[in-house]
């Protein structure tokens, strides 16, 4: 690996915080690759799920409902053509008339600096159906690990500045963002397989992100990104979060009952904080910005406002 040198913007918080909306403002502002992060711990959730692999063990962070046991039906997959989709490439991000090109070369981190992940064991074997956690957690372990070697998470950027997600080469966009999805990334990312394999494809796409790089998920500045330039973390009101998700849950026709959905807000908060490996919290160098009685448009300008002046 060269010592180029990619400008990376992190943006952290809680669910329902807007992080994507604003990640991807943002990086359409600067011309930069958007990087959803919290749609790759879903899709990870789910191909565990299809694979039988069932997270029965109950931390102190989810003592009141052991999400990580996934209750969505499992179809088997459909056909896959025999290529799939391509990864996310910096080309395939629009550039904006005037958007920033580059920000200051001496706050920029070298892709070099990037702590390198632990190498997943090489474990052969298959993943046994309906494997629990608690029976044995050296087998689980290892079966978890042969799965992740075959996993194959694809993020291709669509016209209105998101992404799609494909998981081994099927479209995954729309049941990943289901309610209970959200519980199951937050179980899944407990666990250092899972955590390592995702935190290797993220910086692999950082490092490919020539432009820059706006990443958003709950440890980009903390762990993945530690020497990134510029980091936020986003935050609102627990109540205010509720009203966001169920707002966008009813444009895709779908009918959430409020108290339920800030329920779930404040479960995977708990867990999301109190989990050993990778908990969320603001980074000591991080700008917190508190969304709750702020417009899109206004947290996207305080940023850039922020990022201009370093």
């Amino acid at each position: 690996m060269g010592a180029e040198k990619i400008a990376i913007v992190t943006i952290d918080g809680p669910s329902g915080a807007g992080k994507s909306t604003i990640s991807r403002r943002l990086a359409r502002r600067l011309g930069f690759t958007y990087l959803d992060t919290g749609a790759m711990y879903r899709a990870v959730g789910l191909h565990i799920h299809r694979l039988g692999l069932n997270f029965n063990t109950v931390d102190p962070g989810d003592a009141l409902d052991p999400v990580g046991v996934l209750r969505l039906p499992c179809p088997a997959p459909p056909s896959l053509p025999p290529h799939h989709s391509r990864p996310l490439r910096p080309s395939d991000v629009a550039k904006t008339p005037g958007a920033t090109e580059s920000l200051n070369p001496d706050l920029i981190p070298n892709a070099t600096d990037f702590p390198n992940p632990n190498s997943i064991p090489d474990v052969t074997g298959s993943c046994k159906p309906h494997l629990n956690h608690t029976s044995d957690d050296l087998t689980f372990s290892k079966a978890l690990e042969t799965c992740l070697m075959d996993l194959i998470i694809e993020l291709t950027p669509t016209r209105d500045d998101d992404v799609r997600v494909h998981l081994n080469g099927e479209d995954v966009s729309t049941v990943i963002r289901r309610p209970e999805m959200a519980l199951a990334a937050s179980r899944i990312s407990a666990y250092p397989q899972i955590r390592r394999k995702l935190t290797e494809l993220q910086r692999e796409i950082a490092v490919r992100a020539q432009g820059g790089l706006v990443a958003e998920g709950r440890d980009m500045g903390t762990v993945v990104f530690p020497a990134a330039a510029h980091k936020f973390y986003l935050d609102a009101a627990p109540e205010i979060r509720a009203q966001r998700r169920c707002a966008q849950m009813r444009l895709r026709g779908e009918e959430p009952v409020y108290r339920e959905i800030l329920e779930q807000i404040k479960k995977r908060d708990y867990a999301d904080s109190q989990r050993a490996l990778a908990p969320l919290r603001p980074a000591v160098d991080a700008v917190i910005v508190d969304s709750s009685r702020l417009s899109p448009e206004a947290v996207v300008d305080f940023m850039l406002s922020k990022i201009q002046q370093n």
